[in-house]
């Protein structure tokens, strides 16, 4: 068996290998990005796409790959239409062609207006910017394709101290800046990278199909987050309450996904908020 892991020089990809090197045997990994030195592969440069898959030939195609500025996404629309939308066609096209599964990370920018609600797969979006209309779009291209598997979610990780991580933002926030600003109306049920690369690779080797939400048990705002760190850090220092309806551009607001479908078909525990807390925190504390 082959499968191939696309955007894997990213955060998820890098876990998503590492769960699957140390889950299968007799597995043939293969990784590829655009900046990969052995299996380079620019998903916007459409002409290549099959025949770099069928020189490939994987069984399992995890698609790890996108850009998640929102800035970038409203500036670069030519750009975004062929990474989250065009290269998709083409992988479902191929994957249909040559019965390759097709596991495609999809995101949660989905829903607004309803607070800390948990969404299900079926409940009707509402695309607010560029970066929601093409992922959505993206994942239209996947319906006709059977054994296919939509994730919805978003993550937390950790990187070298000069990314721009949402966990380096966290040791920010929580150490360096005197008052924060934080957003208490927009909320998101993100989950740490570990347990979702776990739950990828879980569902990559089933046989089930479909669209499917994975994240946090609970939906939470930045903010809660953020307190509760600052609290089990027992760190005196305020914060200031603000509203992410003030950044450009427009970005919805209620990204809670309700992840039941998951847990009543696949083992991989899904964390509630105060797991991912003690989760985060032992991550931080190993970094500072």
């Amino acid at each position: 068996m082959k499968i191939l892991v696309l955007g894997s020089s990213g955060k998820l990809g890098q876990v998503v290998l590492e769960k699957l090197n140390s889950r299968l045997n007799n597995v043939e990994i293969i990784k590829s990005s655009r900046s990969s030195s052995t299996m380079p592969i620019d998903l916007s440069n459409l002409d290549l796409i099959n025949e770099f898959l069928s020189k490939i030939d994987p069984d399992i195609i995890i698609n790890c790959s996108g850009n998640v500025d929102l800035l970038f996404c409203e500036q670069n629309k030519d750009y975004i239409t062929k990474l989250h939308i065009d290269s998709v066609e083409k992988i479902t096209n191929w994957s249909k062609k040559n019965s390759s599964r097709y596991i495609h990370i999809s995101t949660d920018h989905f829903f607004d207006g309803d607070e800390n609600k948990l969404h299900t797969e079926n409940e009707k979006v509402e695309l607010l910017n560029f970066y929601a209309l093409s992922k959505y779009k993206g994942e239209s291209k996947i319906s006709s394709l059977d054994n296919s598997v939509i994730i919805r979610t978003s993550f937390i990780s950790f990187g070298p101290k000069e990314s721009n991580s949402f966990g380096n933002w966290l040791i920010k926030t929580i150490f360096t800046e005197q008052t924060p600003s934080l957003f208490s109306d927009s909320f998101t049920s993100s989950i740490d990278v570990d347990t979702l690369g776990k739950a990828i690779v879980e569902v990559a080797m089933s046989n089930f199909s479909g669209l499917m939400n994975i994240g946090c048990k609970e939906s939470y705002s930045k903010s809660d987050l953020v307190i509760a760190l600052i609290e089990k850090f027992n760190i005196q220092k305020k914060v200031q309450l603000s509203s992410v309806k003030e950044l450009a551009p427009e970005r919805a607001d209620s990204l809670g996904l309700d992840c039941s479908l998951f847990e009543r078909n696949f083992q991989t525990k899904l964390p509630n908020f105060n797991e991912l807390v003690d989760y985060l925190y032992d991550q931080i504390q190993s970094r500072i």
